[in-house]
């Protein structure tokens, strides 16, 4: 199975992406969720976190401290590239392990983070969702109850739009004026006659 990344900053609105693609019955992998999962579950990576962050990292109930470690993480570049380089391991044979069971002509990796996942796994094409910065902070504040001077803390860590754009194989515009639903599916059409014309 072809695997295609979709990315795009906080708040562009790639859950609402997925779904679509997921409606027109193409398969999708969260890496964020992944990532959160493999924090959660798994012992030794949950183990080498504790030693880390200490054990303030994850609740009594086991469930991942996310607020206690965005504190940290997005204040100090060093401690974000440490997470990243603990966490990606697990994500990455975890894709693999998924893809290995795919039967599809091709499924999307939905993504933050595309520098990171470029080097978890090969993309046979990159999808950017691109919306205006001012309109992407208000919804992760409706959204979220995020504060502005948080969000701008993480989007400094993010792929500027610029960066994304020259990556892209396709760019989904979701600022209002055009609708998901059409440029997704012109997607999904593209890239499934390409596939199927190389068969």
């Amino acid at each position: 199975m072809k695997l295609v990344a979709l990315t795009g900053g906080i708040g562009s609105g790639k859950t609402t992406v997925a779904k679509i693609f997921e409606l027109l019955g193409v398969p999708v992998y969260n890496a964020d969720k992944s990532a959160r999962y493999q924090m959660e579950h798994h012992p030794i990576l949950k183990s080498l976190l504790i030693e880390h962050f200490g054990s303030q990292a994850y609740h009594v109930d086991g469930r991942l401290n996310s607020e206690y470690i965005s504190g940290i993480v997005f204040n100090e570049p060093t401690q974000l590239t440490w997470l990243n380089q603990a966490v990606h391991p697990y994500v990455a044979i975890h894709i693999q392990e998924w893809l290995m069971h795919a039967k599809d002509l091709y499924g999307v990796l939905e993504t933050a983070l595309l520098k990171e996942s470029m080097k978890l796994t090969n993309f046979y094409k990159i999808v950017h969702i691109s919306s205006p910065e001012s309109l992407r902070i208000k919804r992760v504040v409706i959204r979220d109850g995020q504060l502005q001077e948080d969000i701008l803390k993480k989007l400094r860590f993010q792929q500027t739009e610029e960066e994304l754009l020259e990556l892209a194989d396709f760019t989904i515009l979701n600022d209002g004026s055009q609708s998901l639903i059409l440029q997704i599916h012109n997607i999904h059409k593209s890239i499934s006659n390409e596939i199927l014309k190389k068969c």
